[in-house]
């Protein structure tokens, strides 16, 4: 990328990551049996029939509490108190009292930021009766081992009963003879699909993992304006040593200049001039 702004010259930045060549796609034979639902949503596979037809019977759809939030009080709206269980939510409730406070009655140990007051003590007692509880569940698709059947894009899980139902009725035993597997460039296997389109999008996410990953601990922008160029075989091209010329340079340079160096750097470009730079102007 070349950009020229405000008098600044940038030079063609190139830049060559180890490990981030391309991995492949291979095809391979595999006969298998897969609970498959609607859309060619894949759950699980077996190597023979009656095992995925056995799994699939004692498939069944589950109600899964999520949490239990205190109700009643207009501050658990702002700030909800939330359990993982009924009992824990009733706990909570029991240890709720009304005590006075500075010729208010105000309700203690609701775990809000403020105590909740009122003008008297039928009233604080009356805000105490009226907290509930408001529970949140989901049914889950489940399998024999009580674990939530799940694809790539996330569990089988819905907010209404009958829409897990309706999952559960769609799935069904299917007979797969291939699958695709993604292979990286160091020959490392990393995962096998039955469609050529998950393996794709497997493979351009794990390039893209990696991608940022070694540019989220290496890379590092600097803004330098370019003060003149050196030309092959002039007297200033000759005389005029190049930064970070030895391995040893190389290696030291970078920290410096990211601790705020103001040196004026001279770098090798990819046309053979030398672009003579000013400090950093980030400093």
């Amino acid at each position: 990328m070349r950009l020229h702004e405000q008098g600044l010259s940038w030079h063609t930045i190139e830049v060559q990551l180890p490990g981030l060549a391309r991995g492949s796609i291979e095809e391979r034979s595999k006969d298998q049996f897969c609970m498959e639902g609607d859309g060619g949503s894949v759950y699980r596979c077996f190597p023979t029939q009656s095992e995925a037809a056995t799994e699939l019977d004692a498939t069944t759809v589950k109600t899964v509490l999520n949490s239990v939030c205190l109700s009643g009080l207009s501050g658990f709206d702002g700030s909800p108190q939330c359990f993982g269980s009924q009992k824990d939510a009733d706990s909570a409730i029991k240890g709720i009292s009304v005590a006075k406070q500075g010729g208010k009655w105000c309700l203690a140990a609701t775990g809000l930021t403020t105590d909740p007051c009122f003008d008297s003590k039928d009233k604080a007692n009356a805000a105490l009766a009226g907290i509930g509880t408001t529970v949140s569940k989901s049914y889950c698709v489940q399998g024999s081992t009580g674990e939530t059947l799940s694809t790539d894009t996330g569990g089988a899980c819905f907010a209404d009963e009958a829409q897990a139902k309706e999952t559960l009725s769609a799935i069904a035993v299917q007979h797969e003879t291939r699958e695709f597997c993604v292979v990286s460039s160091a020959g490392k296997g990393l995962g096998c699909f039955l469609t050529k389109d998950e393996a794709q999008a497997q493979l351009q996410k794990t390039g893209q993992e990696r991608l940022l990953q070694v540019i989220g601990t290496t890379a590092r922008l600097e803004q330098r304006e370019v003060l003149q160029i050196l030309a092959p075989g002039t007297p200033e091209f000759d005389a005029t040593p190049v930064t970070c010329g030895s391995p040893t340079e190389q290696a030291t340079a970078p920290d410096r200049v990211a601790r705020g160096s103001t040196d004026v750097v001279v770098s090798a470009a990819h046309d053979r001039t030398l672009p003579r730079l000013c400090p950093d102007l980030r400093n």
